[in-house]
C-alpha cells in the first residue's frame, strides 16, 4: 500500500502565489503597454491625417518654397550681422570714463571728421549743463536715461532741443556700421527653410537659430541714423531708413519658423517707429508710396500662422528623427540616454507627438483670427511623464500673439498716417472709417488739434476706449501736417 502524496507545504503555497501574481502583472502591464500605444499611434494618425486634409506641411520638405527671381542667399548678410561692431553705442556714452577716452580718441580724429564733429557740437551742448550741476554723474546719467525715453516714444510730433539733437548725432555717428549692414539687406533675398533644414541635419541641432539680439542692434541703429537724418533736414535719407527696415524685415518673410517670424516681427515694429517719429519731421510731397504698398502687403497674423505651421513641421522632423534613435546636441533634454528616459520615449513617443500636433494645429487657429474674436488659447502641454518633448517643443503662443494683435492695429494706423501725409486729413477720415480696429472690430479713432496735428489710435488690448491718452492701454500715433 503507498503512501499518499504529501501536501504542499505553506512555503511552496506561497512561492506559487508570487509566481502566479507577478505573472498576471506582467500579463497586465503587457496589456496595458500596447493599450497605451496603440491609442497613442491612433492619435497620432488622426493628427497627422488632419494635417494633410488641411494641405499643410508635415515636415520641413513639405513647406511651399519658390526661390526668389533676384537676390543673394542670406547666409553671409546673417553671418555678418552677427559679429558687426560698432564704433560706440549709448552703453558706452552713458559710462563717462568710456566716454572721456572715446572724447579723447576722436579730438585726435581717430574716428574720422564726423565723428570729431559730432563729439565737439554735443560737449558744447551739454557740458555746461553737467558741469554747473551739484552732481555730474548723476546728471550725465539721467541725461541718457531721458534721451533713450525719447527715442522710445516715436513722437515727431514734438520738437526735438538742442541736447536731445546732439545727442542723437552722436549716436548715429557710433551705430553707422550697423546702420550700413542693414542697407546691405537690399542685395539679399528671404531665407530658404529647405536650406535651413539640411544645415540643421548636418549640425545635428533641433531648431534653427538667427542673431537676434544682433539684428535687433542693427534695427536700433536705423531708428536713430534716421531720426538723426530727419533733424539734419535729410527727409529723403530718413525715409530711406525706412526701407532699409523693410529690407531686413523682407529676408525673414515669409517666416517659416519661430525665431524667423520673432525677427520679422521686430523689424517690422522697429519699421513703424521709425516712420512714427519721422513722418511728422520731413517735408510733405515725398513719394512714399512704396513704403505704403509694404505696409498694407504686411499681414503679421497670416505670417504667424506660417510661422507656427513651419515650426510644427521643423517640431514633428524632431519628433520622427527621436523615434529614429537621434539625439540632437543642442537639446540634449529631448529623448535623454538614460534607460528609464529611452524606456518611457518608447511608451509615450506617439502620443506626446500627438499631443504636440494637436496644441500647435490649434495655435494655427487662433492665430488666424483676430484678437476681438479669438477666445480661450490652448496652454502647451504641462511638463509631466506622457509629455516630455512636447511640453519643452510646444511654443508659449500667447506673447506672439501679443505682438501680432499690436502689429496688426499699428499698421491699419500707419495707413491712414500716410494717407493723411500724402493727401491730407480728408481722405485719411475716409480711410479711417472703413478701418477695423482688431482690438474690437470698430473703425480705427481719429481725433484733429490745433497746428495740423493728427491724433489717431486704436483702443489697445484692453479693449476699452481710453481717448487716445498717453497713460492708457491705447495704441497712439500722433502726426503733425505740414500746413
Amino acid at each position: 500500500m503507498t503512501k499518499p502524496p504529501l501536501a504542499p507545504t505553506r512555503s511552496r503555497r506561497r512561492v506559487l502565489t508570487v509566481v502566479l501574481v507577478l505573472s498576471l502583472l506582467a500579463v497586465a502591464c503587457a496589456i496595458a503597454w500596447f493599450t497605451v500605444r496603440s491609442r497613442g499611434a491612433e492619435r497620432r494618425r488622426v493628427e497627422i491625417a488632419r494635417i494633410q486634409a488641411a494641405n499643410e506641411p508635415l515636415v520641413p520638405a513639405d513647406i511651399p518654397w519658390t526661390p526668389p527671381a533676384s537676390g543673394k542667399d542670406p547666409s553671409e548678410w546673417l553671418m555678418q550681422s552677427a559679429t558687426v561692431r560698432n564704433g560706440w553705442d549709448m552703453a558706452d556714452l552713458a559710462d563717462p570714463g568710456k566716454y572721456t577716452s572715446l572724447l579723447d580718441r576722436a579730438r585726435g580724429r581717430a574716428f574720422g571728421e564726423d565723428a570729431r564733429v559730432a563729439f565737439e557740437r554735443f560737449e558744447a551742448a551739454i557740458r555746461p549743463i553737467v558741469s554747473e550741476n551739484a552732481d555730474p554723474g548723476g546728471t550725465w546719467a539721467a541725461y541718457w536715461v531721458v534721451l533713450a525715453n525719447r527715442i522710445a516714444e516715436c513722437n515727431g510730433a514734438r520738437d526735438w532741443d538742442e541736447r536731445e539733437r546732439t545727442g542723437v548725432d552722436l549716436l548715429a555717428v557710433g551705430l553707422e556700421p550697423s546702420a550700413k549692414l542693414a542697407r546691405m539687406a537690399r542685395d539679399v533675398h528671404a531665407i530658404d527653410p529647405h536650406r535651413v533644414a539640411s544645415l540643421l541635419d548636418s549640425a545635428d541641432a533641433a531648431f534653427p537659430r538667427l542673431p537676434l539680439v544682433e539684428e535687433a542692434g542693427l534695427a536700433d541703429a536705423i531708428n536713430v541714423a534716421a531720426i538723426s537724418d530727419a533733424l539734419a533736414k535729410r527727409p529723403v535719407d530718413a525715409l530711406d531708413r525706412v526701407r532699409d527696415g523693410l529690407a531686413m524685415a523682407r529676408v525673414h518673410a515669409p517666416a517659416h519658423f519661430g525665431l524667423a517670424h520673432t525677427v520679422w516681427a521686430h523689424h517690422m515694429t522697429r519699421v513703424l517707429d521709425t516712420l512714427q517719429t519721422v513722418l511728422s519731421m520731413v517735408p510733405r510731397g515725398l513719394d512714399v508710396t512704396d513704403i505704403e504698398a509694404a505696409l498694407t502687403a504686411a499681414s503679421p497674423r497670416e505670417e504667424l500662422q506660417r510661422a507656427l505651421r513651419g515650426e510644427r513641421a521643423f517640431g514633428n522632423r524632431v519628433f520622427e528623427s527621436l523615434r529614429d534613435g537621434w539625439r540632437p546636441t543642442d537639446a540634449p533634454t529631448l529623448g535623454g540616454d538614460s534607460f528609464f528616459a529611452r524606456w518611457r520615449h518608447t511608451l509615450v513617443a506617439d502620443g506626446d507627438q500627438a499631443e504636440y500636433l494637436r496644441v500647435m494645429s490649434s495655435h494655427v487657429e487662433a492665430a488666424g483670427k483676430p484678437a476681438f474674436k479669438r477666445g480661450a488659447v490652448t496652454d502647451p502641454p504641462a511638463n509631466g511623464f506622457w509629455t516630455p518633448n512636447a511640453s519643452r517643443m510646444t511654443i508659449q503662443v500667447r506673447g506672439p500673439l501679443a505682438t501680432t494683435d499690436r502689429l496688426e492695429a499699428r499698421l491699419v494706423i500707419a495707413r491712414i498716417a500716410l494717407t493723411a501725409y500724402r493727401a491730407g486729413a480728408k481722405d485719411a477720415l475716409l480711410f479711417l472709417s472703413k478701418s477695423s480696429d482688431p482690438y474690437d472690430g470698430q473703425p480705427i479713432r481719429c481725433a484733429l488739434g490745433e497746428k495740423g496735428l493728427v491724433v489717431i489710435w486704436s483702443v489697445g488690448p484692453d479693449g476699452r476706449d481710453d481717448d487716445g491718452r498717453a497713460d492708457s492701454d491705447d495704441v497712439v500715433w500722433a502726426l503733425r501736417l505740414a500746413e
